[in-house]
């Protein structure tokens, strides 16, 4: 096989791709038939892309291919840098990125009432965990959307699992997209962090893709390219980003982009991130979280904060939730010893199940964290917030700890047909009722519905929870 002649032996996962381009079967793909290939851009562009940065190729020749491809490509240049082609070998202009549209504005994350939302499924890696959670999801929010990303291969698989763990009523709202990475599977299992969704001022949607950084730990070019996968899917316009900051580790309000100082690049001033987040996010101020990555409790702000849209009756201030592991302690400690092994028990057999090779150790103590979360609850006092704090248990296991946090949910604000507010909470629950009610009883308390969402033991194991394991692609404030 070729491309325009230079030799290439494609391998297993994209000779299949490579064959559906390949128009009229001769072997080679020409500009041409990349431009016309029956597939998703973002498929065509990867096979492209693993081509020019497996094959020998000159600086010269890689260029002159670029040149015949032509301008028309953008997508393609992208696909090149995530695969880390030497930046000599891309044409120059191809580096240079737009300015997002005028009023571009990240939907926020606790305000309008939630419509869609996108989940990726695929049995073969860590997501399997998420399937039961996902099914009580469907069950208890019948009237969200979903996009289900999964696999070619394994989208009839998933079509027959939901057919025979769902009604056909409860199904009518599930959306499966096929997808076609490289790789042959759903690259990424948490959705939230490779994907932001913003509205412009005329009202179009449009996806923030993070930027190819080849020094990232996320060097597959599924992580990169997901957001692209769904605004081809969509017919949303994609916007490139000079950032790449995890989706978990930004909240954003209506007024404010809270951002954890552990995801931040180390060569940018904090004038320039401000700067590049107002102009990607919207005009927010910025509401930095911790001063150092040294100083940040986790590496996702999601699992243990959360500002909310309400103010404190008695002060007037926002209240913004903060994980406490001693409250979480406190609980557990209270607890017969049987009850206690018994959860370690079920904590470690997920671990155990869950690729506990994926589990990356921070190195931080729980003193340590502690002492990091009463620090951050402070500096966000000083900013002005009324603080609530919340459970944050903390399970120790063998080889690894559980991170049972009750902030990592989807928040809703918005007024009914009859103009009353309503204040929702769709957070996790992990089995264990003895932390899944005072963490419950604490949204209550501050006048939100709550809705728990069961099975997701699995995903603390793996440092996440509901937020991480699906991402709000809609929202209303109609009813």
């Amino acid at each position: 096989m070729s491309i325009d002649g230079i030799a290439y032996r494609p391998d297993a996962s994209s000779s299949e791709l490579w064959r559906k381009m390949d128009a009229d079967g001769d072997g080679c793909v020409t500009a041409q038939e990349y431009r016309q290939a029956p597939l998703p851009r973002y498929v065509a562009d990867q096979v492209i892309a693993s081509f020019l940065t497996q094959a020998d190729l000159s600086e010269a020749g890689t260029k002159k291919f670029l040149e015949e491809i032509g301008d028309r490509a953008p997508g393609l240049y992208r696909s090149l840098r995530i695969f880390s082609l030497p930046t000599a070998k891309i044409p120059q202009a191809a580096e240079s990125s737009a300015l997002p549209p005028s009023g571009l504005e990240v939907i926020p994350d606790n305000e309008g009432r939630i419509t869609h939302l996108l989940v990726t499924l695929d049995e073969r890696k860590r997501y399997a965990p998420f399937y039961s959670s996902f099914l009580d999801l469907v069950k208890k929010r019948p009237e969200v959307d979903f996009t289900v990303m999964v696999s070619e291969a394994q989208k009839e698989d998933f079509r027959r699992m939901m057919e025979r763990d769902l009604t056909q009523e409860q199904r009518k709202n599930i959306h499966l997209m096929e997808t076609h990475f490289i790789s042959g599977e759903v690259p990424h299992a948490w959705p939230q962090d490779p994907i932001q969704i913003a509205r412009d001022s005329k009202g179009g949607t449009h996806v923030l893709l993070p930027a190819s950084r080849p020094e990232s730990r996320f060097r597959d070019i599924g992580f990169f390219d997901l957001g692209r996968a769904l605004a081809e899917n969509r017919g949303w316009e994609t916007v490139s980003t000079p950032f790449m900051i995890d989706g978990g580790n930004v909240i954003v309000t209506s007024g404010r982009i809270f951002v954890g100082q552990n995801d931040v690049r180390k060569d940018w001033t904090g004038l320039l991130q401000s700067l590049s987040l107002k102009l990607f996010y919207g005009r927010k101020e910025i509401v930095p979280v911790g001063s150092s990555k040294a100083s940040t409790p986790e590496a996702h702000l999601d699992m243990y904060l959360r500002p909310l849209p309400i103010n404190d009756p008695s002060s007037g201030k926002p209240i913004a939730l903060v994980g406490d592991i001693r409250h979480g302690r406190e609980i557990l400690e209270e607890l017969p010893a049987r009850r206690k092994r018994e959860i370690l028990t079920a904590a470690g057999k997920e671990f155990d199940e869950a690729l506990p090779h994926q589990f990356i150790p921070d190195g931080v103590s729980p003193a340590d964290r502690t002492k990091r979360l009463d620090e951050t609850a402070m500096e966000l006092q000083r900013q002005g917030y009324s603080v609530v704090r919340i459970p944050y248990p903390m399970l120790s296991l063998a080889g690894g700890r559980a991170n049972l946090s009750y902030t990592n949910g989807l928040f809703e604000s918005y007024r009914d047909a009859a103009g009353r507010k309503v204040l929702r909470a769709t957070i996790p629950a992990y089995g264990i009722p003895e932390l899944d009610r005072p963490a419950r009883a604490v949204y209550e308390r501050l006048g939100y519905e709550v809705i728990q969402i069961r099975g997701l033991l699995p995903r603390s194991v793996q440092q996440g929870s509901l937020r991480c394991s699906v991402k709000v692609i809609g929202v209303s404030d109609e009813i």
